[in-house]
């Protein structure tokens, strides 16, 4: 990546958290954790290194910031999460890895009930790697990537519920080390991380 280009994805970066920091003066923190499945989508699911990748999961943390009484709010979030290849029968041990974190903006739709329905959509940088358990040459990238979704929420007993489903697109790859039946070389795949999250969790504090 030439220096040009590694600049304006740190201006962007910047500008986001930039904006995220100075909207979140005045705000109340809280604390939350998650869990739950990534499902590929697209070429990733079918076809970016030999025979696509599977079902994943993934696991994340999490500061939401609210101000009282504003269906306006800030998460900023940390994920770590791994899709094993497809083709399990000939690369047991090939996996892709994404580890991360977004500035994303929150919005309460206006809905009475018990059960609190959201919007949220960021962006981020995310590492991602083609990693072989069993060969250390792995390769990896870091990439700006957005994301947008949304759930619903049910507070009980001083913590939030939650329940959502997100989008998340990570910036191309334009190549990986991929392992055939017999060694490791390096093609030009163009590695495009698509793939929709389902979690769920809690975090602390109300809302």
């Amino acid at each position: 990546m030439s220096w040009s280009r590694r600049a304006a994805d740190s201006l962007i970066v910047a500008s986001v958290v930039g904006t995220a920091s100075g909207a979140a003066q005045g705000m109340r923190p809280h604390f939350g954790v998650g869990g739950g499945m990534t499902f590929p989508s697209g070429a990733y699911h079918a076809d970016p290194i030999g025979d696509g990748v599977r079902t994943g999961w993934q696991g994340t943390v999490f500061l939401d910031l609210t101000r009282p009484r504003s269906p306006v709010g800030i998460r900023v979030e940390a994920t770590y999460g791994a899709n094993k290849s497809n083709a399990a029968q000939f690369l047991p041990d090939q996996r892709i890895r994404m580890l991360g974190g977004s500035v994303d903006l929150t919005y309460d739709l206006p809905i009475s009930g018990s059960v609190k329905p959201y919007l949220l959509t960021g962006a981020g940088l995310y590492n991602v790697k083609l990693a072989y358990t069993s060969n250390p040459r792995d390769t990896s990238a870091t990439k700006l990537s957005w994301n947008a979704g949304g759930g619903v929420r049910y507070g009980v007993h001083g913590a939030t519920l939650f329940v959502e489903a997100r989008y998340c697109r990570v910036a191309r790859l334009l190549s990986v080390t991929h392992r055939n039946y017999s060694g490791t070389f390096n093609r030009p795949y163009g590695l495009q991380v698509t793939q929709v999250g389902v979690a769920a969790g809690a975090w602390f504090g109300g809302r």
